[in-house]
């Protein structure tokens, strides 16, 4: 009885064994879970390894440091603090209050109106007469005397209704101050007062134009500058003295 060879023939193509599809599937599978867990575990450590965020300063502080760069005269630091004040809260108060005065002594006056306006808005009853006295006097430095005047009126006007007598006293000086326009009657009734104040300076250097003296002139437009003060006689020296001294720079 003959057997039959299940070896090839000599000079027949060898078969190449059928792959066994079970164990490929399981290969395959056991690859994507050894990346997938790889994937993991570096996300974890990357996790790990970064620093943590520092949590941010209170709003207090914030407007604490913009403040006391303002009152150092230094209003371009103020005004980037302020600003990122009211970018974490566009409804700060205190944010748009000062960073409206910081803009005011920087010469940029339309803007400070707007940021005036907003924290008129959000004033407490408390706080509405500085608030408007404010905006009074941005209206000033921007040589509007219609519109400061009808601010100033707005705060006499609450302060009598509040029987608050000598509050509505000083509105009627700041009143009467927005329409003054004789500078040697001004300086009659000032010669007394405070030679820091930044009006009597302007004062004393037109006094010095008219004297014929424009060094002494434009010592005292400097001094103008020099003063931090966001009061009614600060609005109304300080853009003339701006431009003043602009106009020496520019001859």
């Amino acid at each position: 009885m003959s057997t039959i060879s299940n070896r090839p023939k000599c000079g027949s193509p060898r078969v190449s064994p059928i792959p066994d599809c079970r164990f490929t599937n399981v290969h395959n599978g056991g690859m994507r879970y050894l990346r997938l867990g790889a994937t993991v575990v570096l996300v974890l450590f990357v996790a790990a390894c970064r620093t943590p965020a520092e949590p941010l300063p209170p709003m207090s502080s914030v407007i604490a440091e913009a403040r006391r760069l303002d009152l150092a005269g230094d209003q371009p630091g103020a005004i980037t603090i302020f600003r990122q004040a009211l970018e974490r809260d566009e409804a700060s108060y205190q944010a748009h209050y000062g960073l409206a005065r910081a803009l005011d002594l920087e010469g940029h006056y339309d803007e400070a109106r707007q940021h005036l306006s907003r924290a008129i808005e959000l004033s407490s009853d408390a706080d509405r007469d500085q608030t408007l006295r404010m905006m009074g006097i941005a209206w000033t430095f921007a040589g509007r005397t219609d519109e400061a005047a009808g601010a100033f009126k707005d705060v006499f006007d609450r302060r009598v209704e509040a029987g608050n007598m000598p509050g509505a006293a000083d509105e009627a000086n700041e009143l009467g101050r927005v329409y003054l326009e004789e500078y040697q009657a001004a300086l009659d009734h000032l010669a007394s007062a405070d030679d820091a104040d930044p009006f009597i300076l302007l004062l004393m250097a037109q006094a010095s134009e008219k004297l014929g003296d424009a060094d002494g002139a434009s010592d005292y437009y400097r001094k103008v500058l020099t003063s931090n003060s966001h009061a009614i006689n600060a609005a109304f020296a300080r853009p003339v003295a701006r431009e003043k001294i602009a106009a020496d720079g520019k001859n």
